[in-house]
């Protein structure tokens, strides 16, 4: 997260200078501490980002600037000024407020159309240079070791026995060592759609080379995401195929193994979120792209959880976890 507050004066200088055109105002809809901001001209929007380090943002750029040469389901690479990338704005509202304004009929359309996004920004990816110029990301043994504890950590806090889980067997599917391309962190607060409904995704700073399930993952498993976890999985099956010579089956285990701990790992965001701030509304959650700390989607995270370990032997152990943080969540409410 980007320390320095940004100075909308500034940053209206710099834009009008690059593109010879009149900044009317700048806007930061989930603060000015945020990593990027909103410029309006006249005639256009356009997003300034600046990550934690030049590098940081460099990286982001020309990664950006690679996808776009081969897809158009992700932001737009436009310039760098100093240590500040611009890029192209995807829409105002993000994925997760757009499927909530739809009727419930339509969402699994909407699902459907985001899937295939993320795909073809999976097949740009791994069609560009970038799974020569980028490290694998998010496997050390400190992270895998962290991440496959996550279901013990919740049942402590819980109060509930350590469930008897194969934390080292957890540990090998989760580093299987694979170089395809990732953006990491794929939660519908970070893809937006335009006024046509284009699906567009955004907040590359993470992206890194995987097994290539866990961006499908992290959507799964979003608390803000509506829907059920079987339902997602199904439509990535539909829409799998594309740049992929590995079978459907191994894919699919690995998701829902991968998504079965991302979910687990929300809880405890979830708890942390609660600590800090208390319960928040959901409208609240989906307009700032923030944790979902509201009872009601902690209580779909659980439920899809539940689901996901259930399909596999390896974190079927762990559904009872799932099951005493959703009555928790539950009584909360109560």
């Amino acid at each position: 997260m980007v320390e320095q507050i940004w100075n909308g004066v500034d940053i209206a200088q710099r834009a009008e200078r690059l593109f010879e055109k009149r900044v009317l105002k700048v806007i930061a809809p989930g603060g000015r501490k945020r990593g990027s901001i909103r410029i309006v001209f006249t005639d256009e929007t356009i997003i300034a980002t600046r990550r934690d380090s030049l590098e940081e943002t460099k990286a982001e750029a020309h990664i950006l600037e690679q996808l776009t040469k081969h897809t158009t389901s992700c932001a737009g690479f436009l310039a760098m000024d100093g240590d500040v990338m611009f890029q192209t704005d995807v829409g105002q509202h993000r994925l997760g407020q757009y499927i909530r304004l739809q009727d419930v009929s339509d969402w699994e359309d909407v699902a459907v159309n985001s899937v295939r996004s993320l795909f073809d920004v999976h097949v740009a990816g791994n069609a560009s240079t970038l799974p020569q110029d980028l490290k694998s990301c998010f496997l050390s043994s400190r992270w895998i070791k962290m991440f496959v504890n996550d279901p013990a950590r919740v049942a402590k806090k819980l109060g509930q026995p350590i469930p008897e889980y194969d934390m080292d067997a957890l540990a090998e599917i989760v580093k299987t060592p694979e170089r395809r391309f990732i953006k990491w962190d794929c939660r519908a607060g970070n893809a937006a759609t335009d006024e046509t409904g284009k699906i567009r995704w955004f907040d590359f700073e993470y992206a890194g080379l995987r097994h290539g399930a866990e961006d499908f993952a992290w959507l799964v498993a979003d608390e803000n995401w509506p829907l059920q976890a079987d339902t997602m999985v199904s439509i990535i099956k539909q829409e799998y195929g594309r740049g992929e010579d590995r079978s459907w089956e191994s894919y699919r285990s690995y998701l829902e193994v991968f998504a079965t701990l991302q979910a687990i790992n929300r809880i405890l965001q979830v708890f942390r979120g609660v600590k800090r701030k208390g319960w928040i509304s959901e409208q609240r959650a989906l307009h700032y792209d923030d944790v979902g700390i509201n009872p009601r989607l902690a209580i779909h995270l659980c439920e899809n959880g539940r689901i996901l370990a259930d399909r596999n032997t390896v974190t079927r152990p762990i559904v009872p976890v799932f099951e005493a943080a959703r009555r928790a969540f539950a009584e909360t409410m109560n």
